[in-house]
């Protein structure tokens, strides 16, 4: 990714808040639309119309792997224009098994919004595994394994339920506790 597009990307950052759930929302739409607009206009190609750069750059930031934030950063603008498809998939699955970044919560959010059934086992896997960088306490743990739960359940495959069940049986309180709730409701209910 090049600096003028980190900086443009890092100028769209800058017209949202993050409020206390974690979501980011805009400071107020008229701004957001405004910095959007301005966006696809500086960005080095219309990413409306061609998904794939996208692709092309997580496939970059994987090959490289020189800045730990472009995966998030790609997903961020996927995510906010809306671009998100099955395409994504193949790359999302090697990024999410691999630690030299911190987009793996972004990584898992993108897959819950394409609710694609080939990333089911990638998820459970991600839902049980520790991520070096959030080792910090359980806290960053928990998140990441909260969204892969949601996102199991939103997928609602026989096999997305076969691996909820698996993890409704975890010696993990956080993983059993909300799995079994996913299985009984459909959707996650209260994050922590």
């Amino acid at each position: 990714m090049t600096e003028k597009e980190k900086t443009l990307i890092s100028k769209l950052w800058s017209a949202t808040t993050i409020n206390i759930n974690g979501y980011h929302k805009p400071t107020s739409p008229k701004k957001f639309e405004k910095a959007k607009l301005q966006f696809l206009k500086d960005f080095t190609v219309d990413i409306t119309k061609n998904p794939e750069y996208l692709i092309q750059l997580l496939e970059i930031a994987h090959k490289e792997k020189a800045d730990q934030h472009d995966v998030t950063n790609v997903l961020y603008i996927a995510s906010t224009f809306k671009v998100l498809s099955e395409e994504f998939v193949d790359i999302l699955i090697t990024l999410l098994q691999e630690t030299w970044h911190y987009g793996h919560e972004s990584i898992v959010w993108a897959l819950q919004e394409i609710k694609s059934p080939r990333t089911v086992d990638i998820l459970y896997e991600t839902a049980i595994v520790k991520v070096p960088y959030l080792d910090y306490d359980d806290t960053g743990h928990n998140s990441l394994r909260l969204h892969c739960i949601w996102a199991l359940g939103e997928i609602n495959t026989p096999e997305a339920k076969e691996k909820l069940k698996l993890l409704a049986q975890s010696d993990i309180p956080i993983l059993k506790e909300k799995a079994t709730y996913v299985l009984r409701n459909g959707n996650i209910g209260p994050m922590l």
